[in-house]
């Protein structure tokens, strides 16, 4: 059992991330305060501002621990720097939050840094230039204003950071130690070692030490360095037996398997004595930062045995920090009852199973504690939690792990029911989708208001350096006397009921609402006692033809004879408008949850209809009541049950009135129709409903996860369903299930009686029918999990003369682009309908020496039969990243050719100085492609390309301010005798593939679909062949990934004749951007918007109109990738696509399709509501 979270600060769909979260406990306020950096994306320098909540501590004496009422979320524009000497809008983003708490003062500080707009960490580093600030800002009301913010970098650091490549606080808290000296933990990479000929490479080393001040904040200064190499800290007192201090800090291994400790012994609070390795307190991979603080041993346990030894009795030590070695998951708190000792800290107790990262502690009131943890399902980085617990929490949920680790053959039996004891979590900052990302947390507890304080950084990306700005919460502890959390199986257990029949009016539609009325006493009465529990509906209720209101409801019935609990399901109704109500017969088979409806019959007979959950069979329950019997009939339904059941929704409505012969009344049902879980909601028909087994098939209107529903009859044959649905996630799992998750969102859906699916003419679609329309795929490169050899960067291309497809991609020793080796071939061979594979071709002439390959791009020349494969060659392991920040290209641009069909290749040339020539100078770097080129009609050959244009070089540092991506293409008039570089894209656009149009009147159009980061992809024409492109524009209808986009692939082929002459006829002539065309596009690309998943091909019959643009046509449902078209024979087509059903690095997969495929599914899409 895992703590409660709370939810403090929450990842958007399209909104902020928050990261690096920082928590402080005000005694005196009694409160908390959570503070972040709120991110436009995850990357570091997306970082735009701080935020912070405030917690306050609401006591309540029935309950133990009170609870926290959390303020809304506050962003700290205070807490930001402007650039002065620069007239260009500049600033600087603040990060790492890091609260402590001045007791005489009474003053809250809250240290940062700032760091100059984008610049990166690692940029910092190269250069051995420092741009980040010391600063803080103050509240002296419990965190409800800020002062502006102070920079005290000249003031404290002064000359030594010429010596700091750059550095940081915390992150975390600080502290305030006994004697009143105020502690700010912090880390600076220091330069060891400079490189007297090359400015940019230093030697620097990253070390712990700390900020303090001896005067209650006014003045302060730089403590001494920690001489273990060691990173981001937190810093706690520990009071020895003796009554003697000594400063605690326990920092970051950047480089080891366990973490770094230092303790001052000397008295010298800005001098660390002893440095040790903490060899049970694991690292995490790369490192992550962890949190700890200092309590003194409660009265409660001074009797343990393990606090009785007189070096340390006084001072406990807590500490947060993932447990797996391996990646950052499962947090857990270690104990340390012996704090001098650096191996007396305990087994951990998990507080969160599953992906964790920064982490900040804070103590509460007695012996309460806090966590402000980054935390999720699948990322760590999709919310930021609260935790609270207390310290018996914590020695219950270590004494448990002890109990798992040392005795596993005593309880073998019991391992899968033994219950994993975690405290309760309350998401503080939570990451929706895509962005923004909420890292780095710290708390801090207000005493006096008894509230906590959560901060964050708020990020657009993961990264560092997409940190915008800091944000907070608070949260207040709030009277929970009224909010007793009572579930429905503790009252089931107890055979105590815990429910109230309550309603509220409304007479003017649903605009205002009466006060609360609570029927319980009036209309249960005794009876309750024989009640566990009980609901009602869910859904809606009716109002039948007599004017009796009928509330469908469903009660946990005790048996007194066997002392039994089972579910029935009954009603309440009122024939007096609703100023009585009364209870009416149950079903006497097992039932819940139910909905009824009125059904009319040929002698104008009413009977009650009631369709309800069944809890232990496989279809549902059905009970007819006539109107002056008192007990349902219930019959065997068609209808099936969903595992262990789910609410369904019914309605009865007059049938049309050429269908009258067989009642006057229809029934419409709506429920998910797989057996084994809640997927595929489906609308079920009845024209017979006195009959239960004349449902008829069901017509899907949601495919994928879905729960609960409810309908409703609008106007004449017009029907609604508000439905719970969602897309489907592969959530982690032990026993590697795949989960659906249905809670995504409520959806509303509109639909008339005369649908044909309605009208059950039409079959459901069950999950394998709806794989059966993917075309069947083929494996043509996989990844080899055992050697981590990975295949990625599809290219294909076919061969009319040879009727054969070339099959290119990078063979890699890792997914990593840095570790791409060579490019690798198949070439598919045509036999009938089959294509025979050749076996995996490594083009070891395709390189170039020291250098990797990437990018394949082919392109086949008509003339002289040759096929050109280019790419680029870049060199070693140098990075995209590290060529866009120093401004150096690496890159060479390359190919190979050959005429036999791809049976043997020539050597590989390098045309760089040939082709790109000087210009290389305002190119960070470059690639080809990735995927196909073409030759127009006029012979011209074009090579898709892109490159990082330098904007601006800085004047004082050897690096590029600005840089952006602009797609390109190379292009030859000579038969691939001599290529030159066309001019580049006039708006930002990266990876991109070309087509060819001709107009109606014959004329030639060069096509450019490249990616974008900004949510749809880019569009631009030439009218010169390619030698440049107007300005481009964007495709509403092309959905880019926000987290980076995608890269996607094009191709232009004849429009059909007769479908060709039916829009000549249909169109204006005379409309600018005329949709006639003698070319149709093709275009494939992932069609989710936040991730890389579900490949879909989209078809433009008038692709001069870029809305034009039809709905995908999903050719794989699951991860997916880059691909690469190629036209077949005739009207048939194929993809190359990386694709697999846990990540898109799999497989890289080969479908087949036509034009009528394609056209057939889109149509049958356009059906769907």
């Amino acid at each position: 059992m895992e703590p409660i979270k709370t939810t403090l600060f929450k990842r958007g769909q399209s909104g902020p991330v928050y990261r690096i979260p920082s928590l402080i406990y005000l005694t005196e306020d009694q409160s908390f305060l959570a503070f972040a950096e709120k991110r436009s994306s995850e990357r570091d320098e997306a970082t735009e501002i701080l935020v912070m909540r405030k917690g306050k501590w609401m006591q309540d004496v029935t309950c133990k621990n009170g609870s926290i009422k959390w303020s809304d979320m506050v962003e700290l524009s205070t807490a930001v720097l402007r650039c002065n000497s620069c007239c260009q809008g500049c600033y600087y983003r603040p990060m790492c939050p890091c609260p402590v708490y001045e007791k005489n003062t009474k003053t809250l500080f809250l240290f940062f840094i700032c760091l100059f707009c984008k610049t990166t960490e690692a940029c910092q580093l190269i250069t051995g230039k420092n741009k980040a600030r010391l600063c803080y800002v103050t509240s002296k009301d419990n965190g409800q204003t800020w002062s502006e913010a102070t920079d005290l970098t000249e003031s404290v650091i002064g000359d030594q950071v010429a010596r700091w490549a750059t550095f940081a606080v915390g992150p975390g808290h600080g502290i305030q130690m006994k004697d009143g000296m105020l502690i700010i933990p912090a880390y600076a990479y220091y330069i060891q070692k400079s490189c007297l000929c090359i400015p940019i490479f230093c030697y620097v080393r990253p070390y712990s030490f700390a900020f303090y001040s001896d005067d209650n904040g006014e003045t302060w200064k730089v403590g001494q360095m920690i001489h273990l190499e060691s990173c981001e800290c937190e810093m706690a007192e520990i009071i020895d037996h003796y009554h003697k201090s000594h400063l605690y800090c326990n920092a970051r291994n950047p480089e080891g398997e366990c973490r770094v400790e230092s303790l001052c012994e000397s008295g010298e609070r800005n001098a660390f004595d002893i440095q040790r390795l903490a060899t049970k307190l694991v690292e995490t991979g790369s490192g992550c930062q962890g949190s700890v603080i200092g309590f003194p041993v409660p009265e409660s346990h001074s009797d343990d045995q393990k606090a009785v030894n007189k070096e340390d009795k006084p001072t406990w030590l807590l500490y947060s920090h993932p447990t797996n070695k391996s990646k950052r998951s499962d947090l857990g708190l270690y104990l340390n009852r012996s704090p001098l000792n650096p191996l007396g800290w305990e087994k951990p107790w998990i507080i969160h199973h599953g992906p964790s990262g920064y982490s900040d502690l804070a103590p509460g009131e007695g012996e309460n504690f806090a966590c402000l943890m980054e935390c999720g399902k699948k990322s760590e980085l999709e919310e930021i939690a609260f935790v609270q617990f207390s310290l018996g929490n914590v020695i219950k949920g270590i004494d448990e792990s002890v109990l798992l680790k040392t005795r596993p053959y005593n309880i073998r039996n019991k391992l899968f029911t033994f219950k994993k004891m975690t405290p309760v979590k309350t998401t503080a900052f939570k990451r929706e989708g895509c962005s923004p990302v909420y890292r780095i947390p710290s708390l801090i507890y207000l005493t006096e208001d008894k509230s906590y304080i959560a901060f964050a950084e708020k990020r657009s990306s993961e990264s560092d350096e997409d940190a915008k700005i800091l944000v907070m919460r608070k949260r207040e502890q709030h009277n929970g006397s009224n909010q007793a959390h009572i579930s429905e199986s503790t009252q089931i257990k107890n055979r105590k009921n815990e429910a109230r029949l309550c309603y509220v009016s409304s007479k003017d539609n649903g605009q205002s609402w009466s006060e609360v009325k609570d029927l319980t006493e009036s209309v249960i009465a005794d009876e309750v006692r024989k009640w566990a529990t009980f609901g009602v509906g869910p859904g809606h209720g009716i109002q039948m033809e007599n004017g009796r209101l009928v509330i469908p409801a469903y009660t946990q019935y005790i048996h007194e004879e066997s002392n039994t609990v089972e579910a029935h399901s009954f009603h309440f109704y009122s024939d007096d408008n609703g100023e009585k109500w009364e209870i009416g017969t149950m079903l006497h088979t097992a039932s819940n949850e139910c909905q009824m409806a009125e059904i009319i019959y040929q002698d104008e007979e009413s009977l009650l209809y009631c369709n309800a959950r069944n809890p232990r069979g496989k279809s549902r329950v059905e009970g007819l009541r006539k109107r002056n019997e008192n007990g349902f009939d219930t019959q065997p339904s068609k209808l099936v049950e969903t595992g262990r059941g789910c609410q369904g929704s019914v309605v009865g409505f007059p049938a049309p009135e050429v269908h009258k012969k067989n009642g006057k009344t229809w029934l419409l049902y709506s429920h998910p129709i797989d057996k084994r879980r809640r997927r595929d909601l489906g609308l079920y028909l009845n024209r017979s409903p006195l009959h239960t087994q004349r449902w008829e098939k069901p017509w899907i209107i949601h495919h994928g996860p879905s729960g609960y529903s409810d309908l409703a009859h609008g106007e004449g044959e017009n029907f609604a369903c508000l439905m719970e649905c969602g897309d489907e996630k592969m959530l982690p799992s032990i026993m590697g299930c795949k989960w659906s998750k249905e809670l995504e969102e409520i959806a509303f859906v509109e639909f008339h009686l005369n649908d044909r699916s309605v009208m059950g003419n039409t079959t459901s679609r069950t999950d394998s029918q709806r794989i059966a329309m993917e075309p069947k795929k083929t494996t043509v490169f996989k990844q080899e999990q055992t050697c981590g050899i990975t295949y990625r960067i599809p290219a294909l291309m076919y061969l009319k003369e040879d009727q054969s497809y070339l099959a290119f991609a990078e063979k890699r020793s890792s997914p990593c682009d840095s570790d791409a080796k060579t490019i690798v071939m198949r070439k598919g061979t045509r036999l009938n309908e089959y294509i025979k594979w050749s076996p995996v071709q490594e083009l070891l002439s395709a390189a170039l020496p020291g250098h990797r390959t990437m990018n394949p791009c082919p392109v086949y020349e008509r003339k002289s039969k040759t096929i050109f494969l280019f790419f680029i060659c870049v060199l070693g392991k140098t990075t995209e990243h590290y060529q866009i920040a120093t401004g150096k290209n690496a890159a060479r641009l390359c190919y190979v050719t050959s005429k036999d069909n791809g049976q043997t290749w020539s050597e590989a040339e390098d045309l760089t100085e040939i082709v790109i020539g000087d210009k290389v100078r305002r190119w960070a770097t470059f690639a080809v492609g990735p995927g196909h080129g073409i030759q127009m009609e006029s012979g011209r050959l074009v090579i898709p390309a892109y490159v990082y244009y330098i904007r601006c070089k800085c004047v004082c540092l050897p690096f590029p301010c600005s840089v952006q991506s602009r797609s390109f293409s190379f292009y030859s008039d000579d038969c691939g005798e001599t290529w030159h570089a066309g001019r580049i894209l006039q708006s930002k656009s990266c990876e991109c593939e070309m087509a060819e149009i001709i107009d109606r009147d014959g004329r030639s159009h060069l096509y450019c679909n490249a990616r974008n980061t900004c949510g749809h992809r880019v569009e631009a024409l030439s009218e010169n062949n390619g030698n440049a492109f107007d300005m481009p524009r964007m495709a509403p209808k092309l959905v880019e990934q926000t987290c980076g986009g995608c890269q996607g692939s094009v191709i232009g082929f004849p429009a059909p004749h007769s479908d060709y002459q039916d829009e000549v006829k249909k169109e204006d002539i005379n409309v600018p951007f005329s949709p006639d065309t003698q070319t149709w596009l093709l275009y494939s690309h992932p069609t989710n918007k936040c991730n890389r998943s579900d490949m879909g091909l989209y078809l433009n019959r008038s692709p001069l109109h870029t809305q034009r643009w039809e709905k995908p046509w999903i050719i794989h449902h699951g991860p997916s990738g880059y691909s690469d078209l190629a036209p077949g024979e005739g009207e048939n087509f194929a993809c190359l696509m990386e694709c697999g059903k846990k990540s898109e690095l799999e497989e890289i997969a080969f479908v087949q399709f036509s034009l009528a495929d394609v056209t057939e599914a889109i149509n049958e899409k356009l059906k769907t509501p």
